[in-house]
C-alpha cells in the first residue's frame, strides 16, 4: 500500500513543482500588470473640463436614455429655429410639421426621418434609442477618447477599437494560453510524481495553492467597469455652473440636462400632464339568494 505523504526524498520533487507553479502564476500576473500600465500610458491627453461640453454631450452624459435625450435637443433646436412647427400635442403624443427638411447634422437627419415616416406624429420621448441604436456611436467614442467615459475592461481614454487595444487583447490572449499550458504541464508532472513516488500530499497542496491564489487574485482586483470618469464629473459640474450666452443656448441646455420637462412654463413643447385614471367601479353586492326548503303544497302536486 502506497504512503500518502511519503518520506522526504519522495516529497521534495512534488514541493519543487508547487514552487514552480506559484512562480509561473505570479510571473504571469506581473507581466499582465505591466502590460496594463503600458496600455493606460498609451491613452491620449484628457480634455480639460474648462473646454466645455456641447449640448449633445451633456444630454448623452446626463440621461439614462441617451439617444432619445440627444434627439430631443435637436428637435427643440429645430422648433426654436422654426424649421419644425408643433401642430398639436396630447399626453405622450406630439404632431409636428416640418417646414425645413434639410438637416444640419446626423441627429437632425434621424429626427427628420422619423417625422417623415410617421407623418409628424411621434411620442414625447421620440424612441430613437430602439430604432437607431448606433446613432451616437461616434459621439460615444469621442467621449471615451477625451477621457470622459471608460469602456468596460479598459483604461480611461482608450476605445475598444483602438489599435493599441486590439494589440493588447491579442497579446493577453497569447499570454493566457501559455500560462494555462504551463500550469497544466506542471499539474500533470505533479500527478506523475505522485504516482511514481507514492506521495500525494504535494499534489494536493499544489492544487489547493493554485485555487487559493486564483480566488485571492479575483477578489483583490479592482473591476474596470463602464462609466463616467472623474474628468467627466468635473466637466459636467463646470457645464452646470456656466452661464449660457444666448436664449436658445439656455433653452437647449435645460433640455439637455432634464429633458422636455425642464422647459420653462408656457413653452409649446412642455409635456402635457398625465390624464387621470378612470374611476374604478365598485362591485355591486348581490342580494343573498333565497332557497325554499319546504315541500310543495297539495296545489303543487
Amino acid at each position: 500500500m502506497m504512503d500518502v505523504a511519503g518520506g522526504w526524498p519522495e516529497v521534495v520533487p512534488g514541493l519543487v513543482l508547487v514552487v514552480l507553479s506559484v512562480g509561473v502564476l505570479v510571473r504571469f500576473w506581473r507581466v499582465e500588470e505591466q502590460d496594463w500600465q503600458e496600455l493606460a500610458a498609451s491613452a491620449g491627453p484628457v480634455r480639460p473640463s474648462s473646454a466645455g461640453l456641447s449640448v449633445y454631450e451633456i444630454a448623452y452624459l446626463e440621461n439614462r436614455h441617451r439617444a432619445d435625450s440627444v434627439g430631443l435637443v435637436a428637435l427643440v433646436r429645430m422648433h426654436e429655429q422654426q424649421r419644425v412647427r408643433l401642430l398639436d400635442k396630447k399626453y405622450n403624443a406630439y404632431h409636428y410639421q416640418v417646414t425645413d427638411p434639410v438637416p444640419r447634422d446626423e441627429v437632425e437627419a434621424v429626427v427628420l426621418g422619423m417625422l417623415a415616416e410617421s407623418e409628424g406624429r411621434v411620442p414625447a420621448a421620440l424612441d430613437i434609442e430602439r430604432r437607431h441604436p448606433d446613432l451616437l456611436k461616434d459621439l460615444h467614442r469621442q467621449l471615451v477618447v477625451d477621457g470622459f467615459l471608460r469602456e468596460r475592461g479598459l483604461p480611461a481614454g482608450l476605445a475598444s477599437d483602438a489599435p493599441q487595444t486590439t494589440e493588447w487583447r491579442a497579446g493577453r490572449a497569447r499570454a493566457r494560453r501559455r500560462h494555462a499550458f504551463l500550469l497544466a504541464a506542471l499539474l500533470m508532472a505533479g500527478g506523475a510524481t505522485a504516482l511514481l513516488f507514492g506521495a500525494w500530499a504535494p499534489l494536493a497542496l499544489q492544487v489547493v495553492v493554485l485555487l487559493a491564489l486564483a480566488v485571492w487574485r479575483k477578489r483583490t482586483q479592482i473591476p474596470q467597469g463602464w462609466g463616467a470618469t472623474r474628468a467627466c464629473e468635473d466637466a459636467v459640474r463646470v457645464a452646470r455652473a456656466a452661464r449660457p450666452t444666448a436664449k436658445e443656448d439656455a433653452l437647449l441646455r435645460r433640455v439637455a440636462f432634464g429633458g422636455l420637462g425642464d422647459l420653462p412654463k408656457g413653452h409649446a413643447l412642455l409635456p402635457c400632464p398625465r390624464p387621470p385614471d378612470p374611476p374604478r367601479e365598485e362591485p355591486r353586492e348581490e342580494p343573498p339568494r333565497f332557497i325554499n326548503f319546504d315541500p310543495p303544497g297539495l296545489g303543487g302536486l
